[in-house]
This record gives structure tokens, C-alpha cells and sequence, in this order.
């Protein structure tokens, strides 16, 4: 089916913006460098370096987002880095960037707050770098084995088994997906720390209503995310999924970790296509979603702000209403409680220090499935 002549303008305006990102990466001599073996949260943790013009090293903390189009830094990790104030919204043209000795030929990050992603991370970072960070080479997110790796070399033509198109609306990566009543593509999107986002249609059929979830943070605002589990069977690449969890969008249809973990995935940016080599061969149960009934949305402030609170939950019987703060977790403050492992069991409680009018109060609460 043909697109219409807007989307065809704005897939246009998409691929030139991304002609215009200053991220060519210089070929390394070696054909495989490691950049992370960091994930928080799901998200993958990137060391660079950086040579000023004095000659001083300077250390940066990136995520890698292949749902991500532009390339950013924060101006306190600018200012740390460099001594110099920037304000958001400018450019700043930085040479000697590196990551893992793989340096990049330019580098000129739009200055932009970052520290409420780094909030709801767990995690302080410097640096945004998005899908075209590495253009040119192979990106290999590898879950099982817990390594991001750039590599040289080019996929083969997609066989609809292994390799497939990674086409979409802009120059991202997406994966069409099969839905009961029509296909979709759906963006790969290893900056989200979530499953099958969605919109309300493609003939699902919920095993029960969708409910309040969590809190989606992104650059500019915070979402309440609604999900439930779906009775259909979902195929994404050569993977099947057992009635998976799936959160409801207005906005960009998506894949996140909790379905990329279960993959080694290669990019091949240059051609469009990406490599699926699933973990295990049996379908994929997701785990259920697990929480307190209280739903928490992160400020840099140094708080954890309810948002939501499930009726007739642990959460609500201790007498959490939204707008209440915690201010620490298991007895350490939230800003501080570093970064959650993929697959790393949740605890039978959670201990919440609620500030209550200037006095932290401590409330331990157990976790209930909240979507089963």
C-alpha cells in the first residue's frame, strides 16, 4: 500500500535530519570493539573519553538508545567535563570523543536537562547517543551474553527467517510485526525498559481490562503507562510470544527491553537490515508485572512522587496517596539506588522512607503482581 504524500514529506524531512547528524565513526583496526558491558535498567551504559584541547582526558557516561535520533549532552556533565556553562538548546562541537579507543570524527551534541532521565534511571549520564552514533558499522546488542559490540562488515539481504528489513517511517530501526488483523511496524526501541507498546486496535483480545502499570519518562514529559495482558499469541522476528504484556500508546508503537532481552541483534544501519538470533527456541512467557500498587514517578529533586495508587493494594492500605514523596529506598535515597539487572528478582518487600511534612517515615510494603 502506498504511503500518502505527508508521510512521504515527513519520512523525507526524517532522512535528511539524519544525513545531517555529525556521527561518522572512524573505521578502528580492529574488527570488533566492545563499548559497554553495563546495563541499567535494561538500558546499555557506554564509557567515553574525551580529549579536550588542553590534552586532559575526561570521562563521559553515555546510554545508547536505537530509539533515539539525536544526539545530546547534559549541561552539568558538559560543564564538569569542559569548566564552561552552556546553556540548553545550543550546540557544542567537541573533538577527540571516543568510546572504547572507536573514535568518532565529529562530534557535536545539542546541549539539553537530562537529569530526570537519569532519576528515573537510577543512574547519572552525560551523554544521549542515538541509533546513528555508529553509522556505518554493525551493532551488536547482545542480552544473553550482557556485550554491546561495534563490528565492520554488512549483513546479508533479509530472508524473513534471521535477517530482516529494518525499513520504517525514518532512519531508526523497525521490524514489521504480524498482528491478528494487520501488520505493523514496530520500532526497536532498546531505550525503553518496557515490552510490546501499542495502539488499542489490530484485534487483541485482553485477558483483562489495561491498568495503571508505571510512569514512562521521557525528554519532555512523563506519561502513566496502561497495560494488561493479551490472549493472542504475538510473533516478533522468529520468536514466538505466550500471551504477552502489552502497554497501550497514543504515540510511537514499539518493542522494548523485556522483548529485546530474549535476542542477539545485529544492526546493519547502512543497509536497513537487522539480525534476530533468539536466545531460546521454546515461546517467551513474560513475567508478570510486579509492584507495590504504588506507582512512583522520578524528580531530579532527589524524590520519587506517587502518581497512582492501585485500590485494595499493600500500597493503599498503608495509606499512600498520590503526590506523596519518597525520599529512600530499602534505606538508601532513590537518587542513589543504582541501576536494576535484567532478570534480577524482585524482593518479597520494599522499604519506603515517605517524607511527611519534613519527617521520613518508614513504610515496608510487600510486592503483588500487579498485571498477572
Amino acid at each position: 500500500m502506498s504511503s500518502s504524500p505527508g508521510t512521504q514529506r515527513a519520512a523525507r524531512r526524517n532522512r535528511s535530519i539524519w544525513l545531517l547528524l555529525p556521527l561518522l565513526c572512524q573505521a578502528a583496526a580492529a574488527e570488533t570493539v566492545v563499548v559497554s558491558r553495563e546495563l541499567c535498567n535494561g538500558l546499555w551504559v557506554v564509557p567515553l573519553a574525551w580529549t579536550g584541547e588542553s590534552g586532559t582526558s575526561h570521562e563521559l557516561t553515555a546510554v545508547f538508545d536505537t530509539g533515539g535520533s539525536d544526539l545530546f549532552i547534559d549541561p552539568d556533565g558538559l560543564e564538569r567535563a569542559s569548566g564552561r556553562r552552556v546553556q540548553p538548546g545550543r550546540t557544542v562541537r567537541m573533538e577527540g570523543v571516543s568510546a572504547q579507543g572507536l573514535e568518532f570524527t565529529t562530534f557535536r551534541p545539542r546541549v539539553r536537562e537530562m537529569s530526570h532521565l537519569g532519576a528515573a534511571l537510577g543512574k547519572d549520564f552525560d551523554v544521549f547517543l542515538p541509533f546513528g552514533a555508529f553509522d556505518g558499522r554493525l551493532i551488536v546488542l547482545d542480552y544473553p551474553a550482557g556485550e554491546m559490540r561495534i563490528e565492520t562488515g554488512s549483513l546479508p539481504e533479509p530472508d524473513g527467517e534471521t535477517v530482516f528489513s529494518s525499513r520504517g517511517p525514518d532512519r531508526r530501526p523497525w521490524l514489521r510485526v504480524d498482528f491478528p488483523d494487520r501488520a505493523r511496524r514496530v520500532l526497536i526501541d532498546s531505550g525503553s525498559n518496557g515490552r510490546l507498546q501499542l495502539k488499542r486496535r489490530y484485534g487483541l483480545e485482553w485477558l483483562h481490562a489495561p491498568r495503571v502499570a508505571g510512569v514512562s519518562t521521557r525528554f519532555d514529559k512523563y506519561t502513566i503507562r496502561r497495560a494488561a495482558r493479551v490472549r493472542n499469541p504475538v510473533r516478533i522476528a522468529n520468536l514466538e510470544f505466550d500471551q504477552p504484556i502489552v502497554s497501550l500508546t497514543s504515540g510511537t508503537e514499539l518493542m522494548g527491553v523485556e522483548v529485546l532481552k530474549h535476542f542477539v541483534l545485529t544492526f546493519d544501519g547502512a543497509n536497513d537490515r537487522v539480525r534476530f538470533q533468539p536466545a531460546q527456541a521454546a515461546p517467551v512467557r513474560m513475567e508478570p508485572e510486579r509492584g507495590s500498587g504504588a506507582i512512583f514517578r522520578a524528580d531530579p529533586e532527589g524524590f520519587f512522587e506517587v502518581a497512582h495508587v492501585h485500590p485494595g493494594t499493600p500500597a493503599d492500605r498503608a495509606g499512600l496517596r498520590p503526590g506523596d514523596r519518597a525520599v529512600e529506598r530499602n534505606g538508601v535515597p532513590v537518587l542513589d539506588r543504582g541501576c536494576r539487572q535484567l532478570d534480577e528478582p524482585e524482593p518479597a518487600t520494599t522499604r519506603w522512607g515517605i517524607d511527611r511534612g519534613g519527617r521520613v517515615e518508614t513504610i515496608e510494603l510487600e510486592l503483588v503482581d500487579i498485571i498477572d
